[in-house]
């Protein structure tokens, strides 16, 4: 039995990793997005990235590994960002509901 579950959308980039850095256009803005849910395992680190960037006043750049140091690609058709997302989120429900089906009738059986 599940006592406790957790559930929302989670921010899920087209890179599938986690970005974190500074915009191009003003490098004083730093940024750290897309933690696909495990945010509390990443934020942490994410953090220390950007202080260290801010205390040497640099992009950061330097310091953050290659998967997470690009910014995530642009959502080709931004209107339809949304309900692309909320179909991909019922097909997992349909999914995980299948499974669970098959896996209670494989228990029975």
């Amino acid at each position: 039995q599940t006592d406790f579950f957790w559930r929302g959308r989670v921010a899920i980039s087209q890179k599938r990793a986690p970005s974190v850095g500074s915009l191009r256009d003003d490098p004083s803005v730093y940024y750290s997005v897309n933690c696909h849910g495990n945010g509390v395992v990443y934020a942490p680190m994410a953090g220390r990235y950007i202080a260290e960037a801010i205390g040497r006043s640099n992009s950061g750049a330097e310091n953050v590994p290659a998967p997470l140091a690009d910014p995530p690609p642009r959502f080709p058709i931004p209107a339809l960002r949304r309900p692309v997302l909320g179909a991909v989120y019922l097909g997992y429900q349909v999914k995980e509901w299948l499974k669970d089906r098959v896996d209670g009738f494989v228990h029975r059986a």
